[in-house]
């Protein structure tokens, strides 16, 4: 189901895709090609934290 999510954004030109990753999932987002953002403002650190303090956003590069 991925690759289909991928595939569109492809299509649809886009060149990344972004998740915020929840509930220890970071390591299952890795394995699609997910990595955590280090630049992050202190606005979205904030917004990530109302998820709880293991939320992370995470980028995929389309097309690697």
């Amino acid at each position: 189901m991925f690759a289909k999510v991928k595939a569109l954004a492809s299509d649809l030109q886009l060149s990344k895709l972004m998740l915020i990753s929840v509930q220890n999932s970071k390591g299952f987002w890795a394995r699609f090609g997910f990595v955590p953002s280090e630049e992050l403002s202190d606005e979205m650190l904030a917004k990530l934290r109302s998820y709880g303090s293991e939320a992370y956003l995470m980028i995929a590069s389309i097309g690697e």
